[in-house]
Protein backbone atom coordinates (compact mmCIF):
# COMPACT_ATOMS: atom_id res chain seq x y z
CA UNK A 1 0.00 0.00 0.00
CA UNK A 2 1.14 3.41 -0.80
CA UNK A 3 1.10 5.59 1.77
CA UNK A 4 -0.13 9.39 1.56
CA UNK A 5 3.34 10.93 2.25
CA UNK A 6 4.92 9.08 -0.30
CA UNK A 7 2.59 10.19 -3.21
CA UNK A 8 3.35 14.01 -2.24
CA UNK A 9 6.89 13.06 -1.85
CA UNK A 10 7.40 11.76 -5.01
CA UNK A 11 4.94 14.60 -6.60
CA UNK A 12 7.03 17.20 -4.95
CA UNK A 13 10.08 15.66 -6.18
CA UNK A 14 8.82 15.53 -10.10
CA UNK A 15 7.78 18.75 -9.85
CA UNK A 16 11.11 20.07 -8.90
CA UNK A 17 12.47 18.43 -10.66
CA UNK A 18 10.85 19.78 -13.71
CA UNK A 19 11.17 23.30 -12.67
CA UNK A 20 14.99 22.98 -11.87
CA UNK A 21 15.35 21.77 -15.35
CA UNK A 22 13.55 24.54 -16.33
CA UNK A 23 15.43 26.92 -14.81
CA UNK A 24 18.29 25.35 -15.86
CA UNK A 25 17.74 25.72 -19.63
CA UNK A 26 16.31 29.06 -18.75
CA UNK A 27 19.68 30.24 -16.83
CA UNK A 28 21.87 28.42 -20.12
CA UNK A 29 20.08 30.94 -22.35
CA UNK A 30 20.65 33.91 -20.16
CA UNK A 31 24.54 32.84 -20.25
CA UNK A 32 24.00 32.97 -24.33
CA UNK A 33 22.69 35.84 -24.93
CA UNK A 34 25.18 37.28 -21.77
CA UNK A 35 28.13 36.24 -24.37
CA UNK A 36 26.32 37.55 -27.37
CA UNK A 37 26.27 40.57 -25.83
CA UNK A 38 29.56 41.05 -24.70
CA UNK A 39 30.64 40.07 -27.44
CA UNK A 40 29.21 42.51 -29.37
CA UNK A 41 30.01 45.06 -26.48
CA UNK A 42 33.90 44.08 -27.23
CA UNK A 43 33.27 44.93 -31.31
CA UNK A 44 32.27 48.05 -30.16
CA UNK A 45 35.11 49.06 -28.23
CA UNK A 46 37.22 47.57 -30.87
CA UNK A 47 35.89 50.14 -33.40
CA UNK A 48 35.65 52.54 -30.91
CA UNK A 49 38.96 52.51 -30.28
CA UNK A 50 39.99 52.29 -34.21
CA UNK A 51 37.91 55.44 -34.89
CA UNK A 52 39.63 57.48 -32.00
CA UNK A 53 43.26 56.57 -33.85
CA UNK A 54 41.63 57.27 -37.17
CA UNK A 55 40.67 60.72 -35.43
CA UNK A 56 43.27 61.29 -33.93
CA UNK A 57 46.21 61.21 -36.23
CA UNK A 58 44.56 63.92 -38.38
CA UNK A 59 44.41 65.97 -35.24
CA UNK A 60 48.30 65.26 -34.83
CA UNK A 61 49.15 66.13 -38.32
CA UNK A 62 47.26 69.04 -38.07
CA UNK A 63 48.70 69.92 -34.73
CA UNK A 64 52.45 69.78 -35.63
CA UNK A 65 51.28 72.28 -39.35
CA UNK A 66 50.28 75.03 -36.91
CA UNK A 67 53.44 73.96 -34.79
CA UNK A 68 55.62 74.60 -38.41
CA UNK A 69 53.35 77.38 -39.11
CA UNK A 70 53.83 79.24 -36.05
CA UNK A 71 58.05 78.63 -36.37
CA UNK A 72 58.18 79.56 -40.19
CA UNK A 73 56.20 82.82 -38.87
CA UNK A 74 58.66 83.52 -35.67
CA UNK A 75 61.69 82.99 -38.13
CA UNK A 76 59.98 85.23 -40.55
CA UNK A 77 60.04 87.64 -38.27
CA UNK A 78 63.57 86.99 -37.07
CA UNK A 79 65.13 87.28 -40.97
CA UNK A 80 62.62 90.52 -41.34
CA UNK A 81 64.56 92.06 -37.86
CA UNK A 82 67.92 90.41 -39.24
CA UNK A 83 67.66 92.48 -42.71
CA UNK A 84 66.19 96.05 -41.27
CA UNK A 85 69.20 95.73 -38.27
CA UNK A 86 71.49 95.14 -41.52
CA UNK A 87 71.13 97.72 -43.17
CA UNK A 88 71.88 99.74 -40.11
CA UNK A 89 74.88 98.26 -39.65
CA UNK A 90 75.78 98.55 -42.90
CA UNK A 91 75.34 102.51 -43.00
CA UNK A 92 77.20 102.39 -39.43
CA UNK A 93 79.70 100.23 -40.92
CA UNK A 94 81.89 102.79 -43.11
CA UNK A 95 81.65 104.79 -39.47
CA UNK A 96 82.88 102.47 -37.53
CA UNK A 97 85.91 101.37 -40.01
CA UNK A 98 86.96 104.71 -39.74
CA UNK A 99 87.09 105.04 -36.09
CA UNK A 100 89.33 101.56 -36.07
CA UNK A 101 91.58 102.86 -38.62
CA UNK A 102 92.18 106.47 -36.68
CA UNK A 103 92.85 103.55 -33.35
CA UNK A 104 95.39 101.69 -34.90
CA UNK A 105 97.02 104.71 -36.25
CA UNK A 106 97.25 106.25 -33.02
CA UNK A 107 98.55 102.85 -31.03
CA UNK A 108 101.50 102.67 -33.62
CA UNK A 109 102.09 106.46 -33.05
CA UNK A 110 102.43 105.65 -29.25
CA UNK A 111 103.38 101.86 -28.78
CA UNK A 112 104.56 102.73 -25.16
CA UNK A 113 101.41 103.91 -23.60
CA UNK A 114 100.01 100.01 -24.66
CA UNK A 115 102.95 98.43 -22.26
CA UNK A 116 100.62 96.66 -19.89
CA UNK A 117 100.88 98.14 -16.12
CA UNK A 118 102.34 95.68 -13.47
CA UNK A 119 98.43 94.32 -11.44
CA UNK A 120 98.43 94.70 -7.69
CA UNK A 121 98.60 92.06 -6.12
CA UNK A 122 95.74 90.06 -5.07
CA UNK A 123 94.13 89.79 -1.76
CA UNK A 124 92.85 86.79 0.34
CA UNK A 125 89.38 86.17 0.09
CA UNK A 126 88.74 85.16 3.05
CA UNK A 127 90.16 88.33 5.07
CA UNK A 128 87.15 90.17 2.99
CA UNK A 129 84.68 87.68 3.30
CA UNK A 130 83.08 87.69 7.25
CA UNK A 131 82.40 84.53 8.87
CA UNK A 132 78.91 83.55 9.19
CA UNK A 133 78.51 83.49 13.25
CA UNK A 134 80.79 86.48 13.60
CA UNK A 135 79.68 89.97 13.96
CA UNK A 136 82.15 92.09 12.60
CA UNK A 137 84.69 90.02 12.91
CA UNK A 138 84.62 89.02 16.08
CA UNK A 139 83.24 86.20 17.46
CA UNK A 140 79.19 85.91 19.17
CA UNK A 141 78.76 84.55 22.36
Amino acid sequence: MINLTQVILVVVITTLTILLTFIGIQVVYILKDLRETLQKVNKIVGQAESLTAAISKPITGISSLIEGIQSSLKIAELLGYVKKNAKNAIGELPEKIKEIKTEINESIHRPEENIEQPKPPATHPASVVKRFFHRSGTPLG
